[in-house]
């Protein structure tokens, strides 16, 4: 299943709107780019 932001829409939609189940939906807000890039890298790592 996508994110829930887009649990409503069909698969259609979600096809048109370029949203697939390989699809990693980021919100950070407002962060030091320096800081999320860490976070990101960190993460990668760990997998």
């Amino acid at each position: 299943m996508t994110s829930t932001i887009f649990s409503d829409f069909d698969e259609e939609a979600r096809k048109f709107l370029g949203v697939h189940e390989g699809l990693i939906r980021v919100s950070i807000g407002l962060e030091d780019p320096q800081v999320v890039a860490e976070d990101f890298i960190q993460a990668a790592n760990a997998i």
